[in-house]
């Protein structure tokens, strides 16, 4: 009987324990929230990315120095920041339709929109998380980027990872 009981309570919570459908980076739910205007994300067995993006009405509302503290609270590592001028944003384009392009695989980001005007401050981490090309294997750990306007109301958050 009490074998009966074990596996009842086994059947029971497994679907529960088994898989978390927690969104890799989503922290980031929790910084600036009423701020949030988009939050997309998709998950699949061979990968996934989430992208959240935030306007504010003030400038100097999102800093990097505060952002940055905020991933690495939460487990990101910073490798790099760069700035990316008007020209190079310009060029950022998909037929005709602006996207992120600041990813080692040039392609990783294609599909999600570009939201700031340039020019640009990229922060770029590792996240915990891998991202591979897949059509030749090649994996960078480095797979999270903060996104800062210029003058500090518009924030964007991308992270792929996956193939």
């Amino acid at each position: 009987m009490r074998t009966l009981f074990y596996f009842f309570l086994l059947l029971c919570c497994a679907p529960l324990l088994s898989c978390t459908k927690e969104v890799p980076a989503s922290f980031w739910r929790d910084y600036h929230t009423k701020a949030i205007v988009k939050n997309e994300h998709d998950m699949k067995p061979e990968g996934g990315y989430n992208f959240m993006h935030w306007e504010a009405s003030s400038n100097k509302t999102f800093t990097g120095p505060e952002a940055r503290q905020f991933a690495e609270r939460n487990g990101w590592k910073l490798v790099k920041i760069y700035k990316a001028d008007s020209a190079t944003v310009s060029r950022w384009k998909k037929n005709g339709i602006a996207f992120a392009k600041f990813s080692p695989f040039d392609n990783s980001f294609a599909g999600l929109s570009q939201y700031i005007g340039r020019p640009l401050k990229i922060y770029a981490f590792k996240t915990g998380w891998l991202l591979v090309e897949p059509t030749t294997g090649k994996k960078t750990e480095v797979n999270g980027y903060v996104v800062l306007g210029n003058r500090g109301r518009r924030m964007s958050m991308y992270h792929r990872w996956g193939e």
